[in-house]
């Protein structure tokens, strides 16, 4: 966003967005289960992975949310999308990790994420 953008205040459409974002990126892992699910579907999943394993829960969730408006592209502010966010992403990740023990995926022994996602 630029400097003197206005931040738009969320509205109901925009709230929508987000959950039918998140919802399609989990439907879409349900649907594909393999390790080639698309760059965007990739990289969220691997956002909200991060964030459930992550020992500092505000950055994660901070990064979570930075990622999700570039690449949802809705001008919010930060703390109004993490407010949406904090409605949804708990069960989301409780979701995506069902998802991921069906994928033989793991966060805690041997990440299959990259490196760049886990706190140093």
């Amino acid at each position: 966003m630029e400097r003197g953008e206005a931040v738009q205040q969320p509205t109901s459409r925009d709230v929508s967005r987000i959950k039918a974002v998140l919802t399609m990126i989990l439907d879409m892992t349900y649907r594909t289960q393999n390790h080639h699910t698309g760059f965007v579907i990739d990289l969220i999943c691997r956002l909200v992975v991060r964030f459930e394993f992550t020992q500092n829960k505000t950055i994660s969730k901070e990064y979570f949310c930075d990622a999700v408006r570039c690449h949802i592209d809705i001008p919010l502010e930060r703390t109004h999308v993490l407010t949406i966010l904090n409605e949804e992403l708990d069960i989301m990740i409780e979701e995506m990790q069902e998802v991921s023990m069906q994928c033989d995926l793991s966060f805690v022994s041997e990440p299959t994420w990259p490196e760049a996602f886990y706190p140093k």
